[in-house]
């Protein structure tokens, strides 16, 4: 499969649209797919939220994990319980993953210690399953061809040309879902796209259109956010302040359409509710998708590296300058539960790597997980439970072989 995601640009998490620059927040890839990616405003980088170096690009911030052992540390406001100290040693999560490497290529592998594939070169990776690699080239037609791998050996399975420019996708209930613009032009939305299994036939989900007026420009399409069992999927697309979001159920085919040209930047979907934040670090707001009424709401803290859980929680990286930096969840009626202490002062936050993360589990790391892939060396790491009453935390490590397999073709 190819996949043409030129209109994001992972590595640093800008894209240009019309002369005009857009930042894009960090991107989940794992067995399960895509789970978020934010667009947001120009405005939103590390100073203007208190974050002490740090980047957003994921390419300088680091987490000392000397500080996660011990508990006691700050709580936020509504925490319920200071976070758990790690008790044991554990293994890293034997997931799908798929990431690009600071050098600009594309790597897959699962779990920890197996040798990684790097793709070729001209291919950008899209999202990666149990079964199957997809990533995306530009075709004649100004649109992208999807290329499908099997994921075991790297062989090819299939070409698929996409009825759009895809800049973004994620595998869910039913086979890969896509979203970008109609052309390489980039100048309209492109709508959803299910390529459904076997045969990765397209059926549209949402139907394409011009940008809505009201939100300004420049505009440009989020990523594929997938719920935690597959059933529902979502995009949005958004200017430098306002959103249009939309959430599909896939057995059914009914759109939901739960923000309208108002602020709030999709962060990760469950079955009931879509995360939104704003550009500003002022709010964390959960809505209920089926009628846009609010779930529940945080005031004045970020979420980073967000995902969803397999309880309708939802876990990140949060925090503010007065209350320091840690992973924390938020249950089903916005109840905040910190997870690992938290880092105050001019000490470095923690990254959830999400590619390596499930329904049921975190892994945390020192740095983002594509600057893992590409370094040398293992990585320690801490491994949160992220359902039951009393989540635990344990350490662990990743590593992979020094030498890499290439696939040329």
């Amino acid at each position: 499969m190819k996949v043409a995601r030129h209109a994001r640009a992972p590595s640093s998490f800008t894209r240009s649209v019309s002369g005009s620059e857009i930042r894009t927040g960090p991107v989940l890839r794992g067995a399960g797919g895509v789970a978020a990616t934010i667009v947001l405003g120009v405005g939103l980088v590390g100073a203007s939220i208190g974050i002490v170096g740090v980047s957003l690009a994921g390419t300088s911030g680091r987490v000392g994990l000397s500080a996660l052992p011990g508990a006691g540390a700050g709580a936020g406001a509504g925490a319920a319980a200071a976070a758990p100290a790690v008790d044991r040693a554990a293994a890293v999560p034997d997931v799908p993953w798929l990431t690009e490497r600071g050098d600009g290529r594309w790597v897959y592998g699962r779990g920890s210690g197996t040798t990684p594939r790097v793709l070729p070169a001209r291919e950008s990776g899209l999202a990666i399953d149990e079964t199957y690699v997809a990533t995306t080239v530009p075709n004649a037609s100004g649109q992208s061809t999807v290329r499908v791998r099997d994921r075991e050996t790297g062989r090819k399975v299939a070409d698929v040309d996409a009825p759009i420019w895809i800049s973004a996708g994620a595998w869910a209930s039913g086979g890969l879902v896509v979203t970008g613009y109609p052309d390489s032009a980039m100048g309209a939305d492109g709508g959803l796209v299910l390529l459904a299994l076997p045969d990765f036939a397209a059926q549209v989900l949402v139907e394409p259109r011009p940008f809505p007026a009201k939100l300004g420009t420049p505009v440009a399409r989020g990523d594929v956010v997938v719920s935690p069992s597959g059933a529902f999927v979502g995009s949005n697309v958004c200017g430098v302040h306002l959103c249009d979001t939309q959430v599909v159920e896939l057995a059914t085919g009914r759109v939901f359409r739960p923000i309208q040209s108002e602020e709030g930047f999709l962060r990760a979907l469950t079955d009931e509710v879509v995360v939104t934040t704003d550009d500003d670090s002022a709010w964390i707001a959960a809505l209920r998708f089926r009628d846009g009424r609010e779930a529940w709401r945080v005031r004045d803290g970020a979420l980073l590296d967000p995902m969803a859980a397999a309880d309708g929680s939802v876990a990140g990286v949060v925090g503010s300058r007065a209350t320091g930096w840690g992973v924390a969840s938020f249950d089903v009626r916005g109840r905040q539960r910190d997870l690992t202490p938290r880092a105050g002062g001019g000490e470095p936050w923690p990254r959830i790597w999400r590619e390596l993360s499930t329904s049921t589990t975190a892994v945390v790391g020192q740095e983002s997980f594509g600057e893992a892939v590409g370094g040398p060396g293992n990585r320690p790491v801490v491994v949160l439970g992220l359902t039951g009453a009393d989540p635990d935390r344990r350490a662990s490590t990743f590593g992979l072989p020094v030498e890499a397999e290439w696939i040329d073709r």
